[in-house]
């Protein structure tokens, strides 16, 4: 795992349609995670049976493992930018990981802090934390899934400087993650302790992911390795209760298997395989609004659940289990207008404005919410 080579490259850009596929599945399991707890959260208003979806066995908090897949997919897609000599520059790095992920952030934390919300209700320096990504000791964001990009931009920092500033091997972002486990376990820093929680290890796996997905053993168990990792994902749902909480606890029934799913589904695509499974228009549209859905499925749960579920009523119609569904659907669809109507066109803004011309990258080159 080489630095980043000091010329750019003239490798051809390849799309992994997988990986657009694999961040479309994340996010709409994020999102279905969150509705199945809204849901519940709100049944002393609405009344009526407990969806099944939140009580076989421990599938309300399952959709939690698509961070993991979403970090998994980070580091792949980082380790990628720099096999193709994205940029060299450490400031050219962030400019475009900042264009990217700032402002669709910045809109819908300020929209949870100062529209959905009364004014004031939450403090001038917790939404500027949020903003700013300074990481609180709990580890929370103005808008809750925010919390995941806490750890994204310290990724992308720390990729940067090892291999644009420092230009060594990316093994250094394994050892610098061990460092600071240390020091945590020394000191009780809780920034050590955020920063080094087992889930980061998905960055590097993602990185390891890129540099041996067309070895040829991997190329050729592709196939077994992705639905080893779907058996393993889904089987957590039968011992694994999910909570608040991160560490090994968490790690190890979400992060493990989602390694295995992201090594199998690009080592597929490598091999030219999985296209019927990776190569769905509707899922890559999906997978490209992902970040979108990402950060507004959230903001559903004040107006539009006034419609749905207490005007409309759509649960008296297709069931607490149907009403979930439908919901998740609205989501997408917001999700979806946001990203053609608000993020494509701040983000399109946002590159004419850089110093210089940032290079024509594939979509799914992009990272999503994680």
């Amino acid at each position: 795992m080489s630095a980043l080579p000091v010329e750019p490259t003239t490798a051809k850009i390849v799309e992994y349609k997988s990986v657009q596929s694999l961040r479309a599945v994340a996010a709409l399991l994020v999102a279905l995670m969150h509705i199945i707890y809204f849901y519940v959260a709100s049944m002393k208003y609405l009344g009526g049976p407990m969806p099944i979806l939140a009580t076989f066995h421990n599938f309300k908090g399952f959709g939690g493992c698509g961070v993991a897949i979403f970090f998994v997919i980070s580091g792949f897609i980082m380790a990628y930018l720099q096999s193709i000599g994205e940029t060299t520059k450490f400031s050219d790095f962030m400019l475009k990981r900042i264009t990217r992920v700032v402002p669709l952030y910045w809109i819908t934390t300020i929209a949870w802090a100062y529209v959905i919300n009364s004014p004031g209700s939450f403090e001038l320096s917790r939404v500027l934390e949020s903003l700013f990504f300074i990481p609180r000791e709990d580890n929370t964001a103005v808008n809750g899934p925010g919390w995941t990009l806490n750890f994204e931009m310290f990724f992308y920092v720390l990729f940067g400087v090892v291999t644009l500033v420092f230009r060594v091997s990316t093994i250094w972002i394994g050892i610098v993650f061990v460092v600071m486990a240390a020091l945590g376990e020394a000191t009780g820093f809780y920034v050590f302790t955020l920063y080094t929680d087992p889930i980061v290890w998905c960055f590097v796996a993602g990185i390891v992911i890129f540099h041996i997905h067309r070895f040829p053993f991997v190329r050729r168990e592709a196939t077994a390795i992705f639905w080893l990792g779907v058996l393993l994902l889904f089987s957590a749902i039968f011992y694994h209760q999910a909570d608040s909480s991160r560490g090994v606890r968490q790690f190890l029934p979400w992060g493990v298997p989602s390694m295995l799913i992201v090594l199998g589904a690009v080592g597929m695509e490598a091999a030219g395989k999985g296209m019927r499974l990776f190569g769905s228009r509707i899922v890559l549209q999906l997978g490209a609004a992902s970040y979108a859905l990402y950060l507004t499925h959230s903001l559903c749960f004040v107006g539009i659940s006034l419609v749905l579920l207490y005007k409309i009523k759509v649960q008296n119609y297709v069931g607490p289990d149907g009403a979930i569904l439908v919901y998740l659907l609205v989501c997408v669809a917001v999700g979806m207008l946001t990203h053609w109507l608000v993020e494509k066109p701040v983000t399109k803004l946002m590159r004419k404005l850089m110093p210089r011309k940032p290079a024509r990258l594939p979509t799914n080159t992009e990272p999503a919410g994680r």
